[in-house]
């Protein structure tokens, strides 16, 4: 009975856990930014805080009694800072949002300090209560992480699927809080049990609770969980960026990728346990080698074969990704494959409506296997004398959390950008196939140090013979991706740029151009569709002296506006410094940023406004698709607010977007007077009104046949190109005033599977 009860628990507790992250990660993104060094940031604090919580746990759990009412504790206020931690963020955030980069870090790491250092705690302490139930650590260590981590991936995926896009950001980390207060409540009933406070039974010292002295690794071991730690953490920066050209940098597609990783490490470290159960024999220092070098090669076999796909028919599974903006899709329907056979058909339509799981599945889950077996496997392989169960666990998981918050680190910062991806996954294949081939060789090879390096080379050299190399998988799948949207483009020059943000393509020229963000469209050219926003935006303003525009991507929002004398300032804020590094490769785009009229930030733009005093006639807003991970910080009410503030009196805001209801909505929240065109909205805190002889001398710096295309974007009503005008305030507040408004807390459309859900209910209903 008590140990199911403490299962559960420990199930739920990583649920929760998994939920706080995803929900606190994301609206801590709203007050310090989406930046790379703002998200690494997050990222490192919650998991320092993790390791350091791991090592109080090892010494706590070492020293209490009874460690059941200890845990009861620890549960309760991880629950009860989950309650106040909302408003304590928006505290904080009243102060520091904005700041700087070390602010930054101070205020995140005095938000996540103690939360994730109580959920750290958890794991030495309930090692060392099972311990003394089961003697055998190994196959308790395996169960306990299978069940923490199992739930942790239930959670990311909950999290997303379904809390979130219900509920709401503050809804989700107020439901977490709710499990950890009732799992608290569980605990304490049954630490109110007699057995519960017992004494644990001496330790076993029979000697088949630890390795033996051949396969003991001591000191020599918490370096190898370093650096197991690095490189399992690199895998999985390159598999999310992987996943994001594929399936698109949406919030389900995080969820999806991470939750495929975290239950893949559950069954990796639970699979240990029944592995070495039919071999008690084996020598575990040699399994665990073993296994490095299966990760290495699992990762090698699935990249190298997936590059071969893209040179057969079954290139069509990227197509299908590729071309398709939304994972999973908004509309359920299946794809028009008239022309396949019945089970061709069903396959490539189950395919587009699953691939949001299928990628992570392909690329990611059995390479995470070996990745949660050799977990429990080295934290035996590093245990001494056995009764300190607790503080090896805590020493073990500490040095993979330091090896993980370095590797991302180094990884992200460092190894992407100047080697790129290609090379970065044949530097950590090489370290894993070097750990495994170096230990087992001499158990199968009776062979010298020179031979045995001469044979591990060769091998590796095997591998990568026809291993991608820098840039050439991406330009590749770019290519079988735009094959089906630019047709003979395809053919034109190639600009190429991997970085910190990401990876950056377009084909073409400075006058014909495409341009993909992590595999997101953002901009081509000729756009004069752009063209008649800008101007319809500009002939409603009262002056066009100082503007700020928000996203970059093909420059012709800032090349319309330098055509204008009237207007004399022109601050661009773009996020993304690959982007711009890419494009500035053409001659055009580099003389545009060199003009002294444009002033070139590199920041999030909510950011930004969060830490400016600057005021502007006009904002132009070119901004993430309003589906994309982090969008809703360019989307809520909040936002839009923020924006207000920072408009002169008079002040025009135009705002393109790929979503025609919500959007409209949640502006006609802030600013009283908003025009809704076919894919742009113009808003003001004044009456809008169209200065005629103003756009007629903006249009009057074009060619005739310029002037002639920019007017038929005005009748054109459906698609991104759409610049008709559909209405006024009057006219959104009846079409879509009973519509859910974009708020800070609750991301209607970047979160927009609540869409599905209600066909889906409906459909039920009405049955």
């Amino acid at each position: 009975m008590e140990r199911n009860v403490l299962l559960l628990v420990f199930f739920f507790s990583g649920f929760a856990s998994l939920v706080y992250q995803v929900a606190w990660q994301r609206l801590l993104t709203l007050y310090w930014g989406v930046g790379s060094v703002s998200t690494t940031i997050i990222v490192s604090v919650y998991m320092l805080g993790l390791g350091a919580g791991a090592l109080i746990g090892g010494l706590c759990a070492e020293k209490f009694s009874n460690r059941i009412r200890f845990y009861f504790y620890i549960e309760l206020a991880i629950g009860l800072f989950g309650v106040i931690s909302l408003p304590f963020l928006q505290l904080l955030a009243a102060q520091t949002a904005g700041a700087g980069t070390w602010l930054s870090f101070l205020v995140i790491f005095l938000f996540l300090c103690v939360p994730t250092m109580l959920m750290g705690i958890t794991l030495p302490v309930l090692i060392k209560i099972f311990t003394g139930i089961r003697r055998d650590f190994i196959h308790v260590i395996s169960y306990l992480y299978f069940i923490n981590t199992i739930g942790a991936a239930a959670g990311c995926l909950t999290a997303s699927f379904v809390f979130i896009t219900l509920f709401g950001l503050d809804r989700a980390v107020y439901i977490a809080a709710a499990i950890n207060c009732v799992l608290a409540l569980m605990i304490a009933a049954l630490s109110a049990r007699p057995q519960a406070a017992r004494q644990e039974q001496p330790p076993d010292v029979s000697g088949h609770n630890i390795p033996g002295a051949e396969e003991f690794l001591g000191r020599a071991g918490l370096f190898l969980v370093f650096v197991s730690g690095f490189l399992a953490i690199g895998y999985e920066i390159i598999w999310f960026r992987l996943m994001s050209i594929l399936t698109k940098a949406s919030a389900y597609n995080f969820s999806s990728s991470l939750g495929v990783y975290l239950a893949g490490i559950a069954l990796g470290s639970y699979g240990m346990k029944f592995y070495l159960d039919k071999r008690p024999a084996l020598n575990r220092r040699h399994l665990f080698f073993g296994i490095q070098a299966a990760v290495a090669l699992s990762v090698w076999a699935s990249v190298f074969v997936f590059y071969l796909t893209l040179q057969t028919p079954l290139r069509i599974l990227t197509e299908i990704s590729f071309t398709s903006n939304l994972h999973p899709p908004l509309d359920l329907l299946p794809l028009d494959t008239s022309s396949l056979s019945w089970l061709s058909r069903t396959l490539v339509n189950g395919f587009y409506v699953g691939d949001f799981i299928l990628w992570p599945m392909y690329f990611i889950f059995v390479p995470a296997l070996f990745i949660g077996a050799s977990f429990p496997l080295i934290a035996f392989l590093c245990s001494g004398k056995p009764g300190h169960e607790a503080s090896v666990v805590a020493r073990v998981y500490f040095f993979n959390i330091l090896g993980n918050v370095l590797g991302g680190i180094v990884t992200g910062f460092v190894f992407l950008p100047f080697l790129g991806t290609e090379r970065t996954l044949a530097l950590f294949i090489a370290a894993g196939m070097l750990l495994g081939g170096w230990s087992l060789l001499p158990r199968s090879l009776r062979l010298g140090l020179m031979p045995k390096g001469a044979l591990i080379a060769g091998v590796l050299f095997c591998m990568f013979l026809f291993f991608p190399a820098r840039g050439d998988l991406y330009r590749q799948v770019f290519r079988v991706g735009t094959s089906m949207i630019t047709g003979d483009i395809r053919q034109e020059e190639e600009f190429f740029e991997e970085g910190v943000e990401g990876v950056v393509y377009a084909q073409g020229s400075a006058w014909r151009l495409i341009n993909f963000i992590d595999g997101v469209g953002h901009g081509w050219r000729p756009a004069l569709h752009f063209y008649h926003k800008t101007i319809e935006a500009v002939s409603h303003t009262r002056q066009q002296e100082k503007v700020l525009v928000i996203g970059y991507g093909t420059g012709t929002t800032p090349e319309v506006l330098l055509d204008m004398p009237s207007v004399r300032n022109i601050t661009l804020v773009e996020i993304n410094r690959t982007l711009m590094k890419n494009i500035t490769k053409i001659d055009f785009f580099r003389e545009m940023l060199t003009n002294p009229r444009l002033k070139l930030v590199i920041d999030d733009a909510r950011r930004f406004l969060l830490g400016s005093k600057e005021r502007y006639d006009l904002v132009l807003m070119d901004p993430l698709h309003a589906t994309t991970v982090y969008s809703n910080n360019l989307h809520s009410a909040e936002f839009f607010e923020l924006i207000r503030q920072h408009l002169a009196p008079e002040g025009v805001l135009l705002i393109w977007s790929n979503e025609y209801q919500i959007i409209p909505r949640t502006l006609h929240e802030v600013f009283p007077f908003v025009r809704l065109y076919g894919s742009f909205c113009l808003a003001s805190v004044s009456p809008l009104r169209l200065d005629v002889t103003l756009k007629e001398s903006l249009l009057a710096m074009y060619p005739d046949d310029v002037q002639n295309e920019i007017r038929r974007f005005e009748q054109i009503q459906e698609g991104d190109s759409a610049g008709n005008l559909v209405g006024d305030q009057a006219y959104i507040r009846e079409k879509f005033g009973k519509l859910p408004v974009n708020r800070d807390y609750r991301p209607r459309t970047e979160y927009y599977l609540r869409k599905v859900y209600d066909r889906l209910f409906n459909a039920v209903e009405n049955r």
